[in-house]
C-alpha cells in the first residue's frame, strides 16, 4: 500500500497560507503606515477623516483575521488545557492542607 501524501500536503498548504496571509498583512500595514504618517503631514487634502478611519479599520480586520487563523492552526487551547489540568490537580491534592503555595513543578524556572 502506498503512502498517502494528501494530509502532509494539506498541512504544508495551511502553513504556507498562514505565512502568506500574515506576510500580506505586514506589507499592508507598512503601506497603511506610510499613508497614515505622510498624508496628514505632507498632503492634508488626501488625509480625509473617513479615509483614515477606513485604512485603520481594514488594517485592524486583517490583523484580527490573521490572529484567528494562527489560533485555529496552532490549537493553543490544548496547551492551556494541559496547564489548567495540572493546576487543578495540585489544588485537588492539597485541598485538606494549609498549603497555599503554587506547585513547584509548574514553575517556569525552578529556584528563581
Amino acid at each position: 500500500m502506498a503512502f498517502n501524501f494528501t494530509l502532509p500536503l494539506r498541512i504544508l498548504q495551511a502553513l504556507f497560507a498562514l505565512i502568506v496571509f500574515l506576510l500580506f498583512t505586514s506589507i499592508w500595514t507598512l503601506l497603511a503606515l506610510i499613508y497614515l504618517i505622510v498624508a496628514p503631514a505632507r498632503f492634508p487634502q488626501y488625509a480625509h477623516k473617513f479615509g483614515i478611519l477606513g485604512v485603520e479599520a481594514v488594517t485592524m480586520l486583517f490583523w484580527f483575521a490573521g490572529f484567528i487563523a494562527a489560533a485555529v492552526w496552532v490549537d493553543s487551547w490544548l496547551l492551556f488545557t494541559a496547564t489548567t489540568a495540572m493546576a487543578a490537580l495540585h489544588v485537588w491534592r492539597t485541598r485538606n492542607t494549609q498549603n497555599k503555595n503554587m506547585d513547584p513543578n509548574m514553575a517556569v524556572h525552578n529556584g528563581v
